[in-house]
């Protein structure tokens, strides 16, 4: 059958006679759709190259998934390096770690989907907050969770360095003098501490002896060492311009002075993890100690300072 035959004017001819040439108005007009009259093309079949880029999409964001969802892998046994006490002042091969929590927050758009930090995070300040009322945590797995969150090596956001004094609730590698004064009168919960202003760059360490009615003060600033460093661990020099005993109000006033040294090696909102990398003046911290502090506003709401803050 011609299937032009009713598109043509009439008194054209029909039938399988000679083809009128392209010219004549006889000859059939250009098919309006090229699809229709001839073999389907790669053009002409639209629908095949919006599967493939569906295809590709759905395969990028399983992979994905599939990392972001995966869990941290802690670092090798016998590793060395800066953050688990090794070598102080040199770093030595990073841990083998998936760096999940290195991503912004942004990429954790559900709550189930946040990154590992925080789940760690959270298991450690509940592990340290019960040991308190128990003599001590499960070192074991607090010293396992403290290298996670160390090895994910997360951003690093100066507005932790502030709202008032954070408690020294753990250390590790050695004793401080501070934690010893702290530990004279076993039967009082004495507090220990640093209290930061971010702002005018102050700080406060902060032990006591007999609770509040007797304590250490040393007072002084802090800078940082690299300013372009975004990530822990953040290096800073702290200089210690002052300190006093306070005994029932009455400031006594102690000759320490000197600079000190302190790395930040992971902190949030309610979670800090310090080292020394060095012995601080006067011995006050042996190089490599390793401090977990929380903010003892969330410890205990009720405590108030027996300074006016960061000066």
């Amino acid at each position: 059958q011609d299937l032009g035959s009713d598109l043509r004017p009439a008194g054209c001819p029909t039938g399988g006679g000679a083809m009128p040439p392209p010219s004549s108005p006889c000859s059939l007009p250009p098919p309006s759709r090229p699809c229709m009259l001839r073999a389907p093309s790669r053009a002409c079949r639209p629908w095949r190259r919006r599967l493939a880029l569906l295809t590709v999409a759905l395969s990028s964001v399983a992979a994905c998934a599939a990392v972001l969802l995966s869990p941290p892998r802690s670092a090798p046994r016998g590793s060395s390096n800066c953050f688990a006490g090794g070598s102080l002042g040199r770093c030595g091969p990073a841990p083998q770690v998936l760096r999940v929590g290195r991503l912004p927050r942004r990429f954790w758009p559900l709550p189930f989907m946040e990154g590992p930090a925080a789940a760690l995070s959270s298991e450690l300040q509940q592990l340290l907050q019960e040991g308190e009322s128990r003599g001590g945590p499960d070192r074991a797995r607090a010293d396992a969770v403290i290298d996670e969150l160390v090895a994910l090596r997360v951003a690093f956001d100066a507005k932790f360095f502030g709202g008032g004094l954070w408690k020294a609730i753990y250390t590790r590698n050695g004793t401080p003098k501070w934690e010893k004064n702290a530990k004279l009168l076993p039967l009082l919960s004495n507090v220990a501490g640093q209290d930061y202003d971010a702002d005018s760059l102050r700080v406060i360490n902060y032990g006591e002896v007999l609770g509040s009615s007797v304590h250490f003060r040393a007072e002084g600033s802090f800078a940082e060492v690299d300013t372009n460093v975004r990530s822990c661990p953040k290096d800073y020099d702290v200089f210690v311009e002052r300190g006093a005993i306070n005994f029932l109000g009455l400031d006594i006033p102690l000759p320490i002075s000197g600079k000190g040294y302190l790395r930040c090696l992971y902190a949030d909102a309610g979670l800090r993890i310090f080292i020394s990398p060095r012995s601080s003046p006067d011995k006050w911290e042996e190089g490599g100690l390793i401090v977990v502090q929380m903010p003892m506003s969330r410890l205990d709401p009720s405590w108030l300072p027996p300074y006016t803050g960061a000066r």
